[in-house]
């Protein structure tokens, strides 16, 4: 009998069960009972529901795995933001029942009692290939990529000969240059004793006060370090040298000033592998531009005596492996981890928190609403992006419903992470109703998201309650489009309008009023009714940015309340990391006596998007999603800044009101001296009338 090559799995004992084809992202959980050291077997339903799980394999043939067990700070910082809803289940493929314990115990040791996360942490004692066969084949089939993925590792040569292989441990991605370029190639090395040497002072990154600025491979892609033109004595070579003595920068500097091409650091005698990274005031410093790993103590021994008499060469491998962790998501489906940054079992945690915040969005998404369906999964891609024309109710049918809300879905094509788009874009989405051709509510935006780095998992509920006026329509015909660049890689997007909460009586009841619901002095229901445009579009964020006319406007007849509405966010990166990486401040000034004021005081830290996954952040993203933006984050919605200007403006319209606008940079007016960033800023005056129902 012929059998083809694809993968089958299958449930049940001795495959009596259910066999199918090769297990997806996005399908079902299968059953499962796990062995565990307590000796209580951990299934998949736990006290009758079926939670959602981490799955993590352990192999010894990756220091990026060892470092997460052998760090303090790695166990801690899982310990401390771990969700109490998800369960995590640890395995290892080599050593099942020592490595296990090992983690049992790093975990017990650290989480000082902490039983009812213990609880929630299940150690399988036994091999992966005998557990269980479908959570085998997913670790398996499914890809990882990146770095952190397989094995890293370097082939010392003498002659044609290998003389030894040793594991290694790459620098922080964001501190240290990538070992990419030169994977494969074959380089000579060098053992220097002194690498505590320095031929000038380290160089400031040179932002001001409050700025903030990444590596420059960090931002950019294609960056290429310069040429050095110091002393070459180390030129196309890689310098061997102890991890101890001075810090590493001092070190990485050493080795870059004389020309090296990569630098390799050994740990001290029974001191474990670590990351290299920034330390302190070195972090202050500007990046070296040369890549840094880091092997053990008697890896080092293994191959120093060669080195030292000058015939052995090596090369920076990856092997690959079975992939280190999947998931089981808050819905019971098979779900991708996403890519780990640095060794931290702090990534398992994100992926946690995003499973509390889909079962905060079913609770959201399932409330009772008009659901007015947009977009299907279609593709969002060149210049026309994903457009399509929608009928809409009339406008005082829309001004019933307390609360709008756009549910959106960024979705790729495969099946996996990788088949996503790489980079992170703004997306926006405008529309444009019949009657208002020709005027500057004509294809403005309604929306504006961020997209993750790689990752097909993010689906997002924005409150535009306020910028109702922009549904309002002649006939009952609007067009809708969201767009990003357009060279970009496509999306699939789907989109959904919700109208939640109808009112049948013009006055609120008290016994069930809700915080959104906006009233007058008499109790009546107010709803937005039109709408002026007061800021749209993109400007540059320099010395001129704050050249700009004073907004005037008169309240029309009727109006009972008053909201100014922004979406702000910066982009780029001049000197000081602005617009992208800086802390900025953005005031509103009404009536040149009140003053509102949003600072974006999460730029440029190094978790500020990481730790908003709880808001709706993707996490573990392919990118350097972890640092704090300019008024987003990658992956997530940007929700618009509202304010009631109701006290501050004359309602009567008998007079005219005044706002004007101002962004700065350490609360002065922005300078930089290179590069400058951009700021996109939507805002508007939305006027609120009494519902007549």
């Amino acid at each position: 009998m012929m059998f083809s090559r694809q993968l089958f799995f299958c449930t049940g004992v001795l495959l009596v069960g259910v066999c199918r084809g090769l297990l997806y992202p996005g399908d079902p959980t299968p059953d499962f009972s796990l062995p565990t050291l307590s000796g209580e077997p951990f299934t998949n339903i736990v006290r009758g529901v079926k939670p959602p799980v981490v799955f993590y394999r352990y192999d010894e043939r990756s220091l990026f795995l060892k470092a997460e067990w052998d760090s303090d700070s790695s166990i801690k910082d899982f310990i401390k933001h771990a969700s109490d809803s998800t369960h995590f289940v640890f395995f290892s493929s080599q050593n099942s029942k020592a490595n296990v314990q090992h983690m049992h115990d790093r975990l017990t040791e650290l989480a000082q009692g902490d039983k009812l996360l213990l609880e929630r942490c299940h150690f399988v004692p036994e091999a992966l290939d005998k557990v269980n066969p479908w959570i085998s084949q997913v670790f398996k089939q499914w890809p990882c990529i990146d770095h952190g993925c397989g094995s890293d590792n370097i082939v010392f040569k003498q002659k044609e000969d290998v003389i030894h292989t040793a594991l290694r441990l790459d620098g922080r991605y964001d501190w240290v240059m990538s070992m990419h370029s030169l994977v494969g190639k074959e380089l000579p090395v060098v053992y220097v004793e002194d690498s505590c040497q320095s031929m000038s002072e380290p160089e400031l990154k040179g932002t001001e006060p409050g700025g903030f600025k990444p590596a420059p491979w960090v931002v950019d892609e294609s960056w290429q370090p310069p040429v050095q033109k110091t002393a070459t004595n180390f030129s196309g070579k890689v310098v061997l040298t102890s991890g101890k003595g001075c810090d590493y920068y001092q070190k990485m500097k050493f080795a870059s000033e004389h020309g090296a091409e990569a630098l390799i650091l050994y740990a001290g005698e029974g001191e474990p592998v670590v990351e290299i990274q920034c330390q302190n005031e070195t972090c202050d410093y500007s990046p070296i531009p040369i890549p840094a790993t880091m092997i053990s103590y008697l890896d080092a021994l293994a191959v120093v005596l060669s080195v030292e008499a000058g015939l052995v060469t090596l090369s920076f491998n990856n092997t690959d492996l079975p992939h280190f962790y999947f998931m089981s998501d808050y819905f019971g489906n098979l779900a991708e981890g996403g890519w780990f940054l640095y060794p931290s079992l702090l990534f398992l945690d994100f992926e946690a928190m995003w499973f509390d915040y889909t079962a905060r969005m079913h609770r959201r998404i399932t409330e009772p609403a008009l659901v007015m369906p947009i977009l299907k999964n279609q593709e969002m891609h060149g210049p026309a992006g994903a457009n399509v024309s929608i009928t809409v109710p009339r406008y005082e049918e829309l001004r019933l419903y307390e609360t709008v809300e756009l549910l959106v879905n960024f979705n790729c094509s495969g099946h996996f992470d990788k088949d996503c788009a790489i980079w992170d874009r703004t997306v926006g989405l405008s529309i444009c109703c019949s009657g208002q051709e020709g005027t500057p509510l004509c294809n403005y935006e309604l929306g504006r998201w961020i997209t993750p780095f790689r990752r097909r998992i993010g689906y997002w509920l924005t409150d535009v309650t306020p910028l109702l006026p922009l549904l309002k329509s002649n006939d009952g015909v609007c067009t809708v489009a969201m767009r990003t660049d357009p060279w970009a890689l496509p999306w699939y997007v789907s989109l959904d309008i919700l109208l939640k909460k109808k009112h049948t009586s013009m006055y609120e009841d008290k016994a069930s009023s809700n915080s959104k619901t906006i009233t007058d002095a008499t109790g009546a229901f107010l709803a937005p009714s039109s709408m002026v445009s007061m800021i749209h579009g993109g400007k540059t964020f320099d010395k001129h940015y704050n050249n700009r006319s004073i907004f005037k406007f008169t309240v029309p007849e009727g109006v009972r309340a008053v909201r100014l509405v922004s979406v702000i966010t910066g982009h780029g990166s001049d000197n000081n990391g602005c617009g992208e990486f800086c802390v900025t401040q953005h005031v509103m000034t009404i009536n040149e006596k009140v003053n509102y004021t949003i600072e974006f005081n999460n730029a440029g830290t190094a978790l500020g998007c990481a730790m908003n996954v709880p808001l709706g952040v993707v996490p573990n993203e392919h990118g350097t999603w972890l640092y704090g933006r300019d008024g987003w984050c990658d992956g997530q919605e940007v929700q618009p800044w509202v304010v009631d200007l109701s006290k501050d403006v004359d309602l009567s319209g008998s007079t005219i009101n005044t706002i004007s606008y101002n962004g700065y940079f350490n609360h002065h007016d922005p300078n930089p001296t290179s590069s400058p960033g951009m700021m996109e800023v939507f805002s508007e005056v939305v006027f609120y009338t009494p519902v007549e129902v």
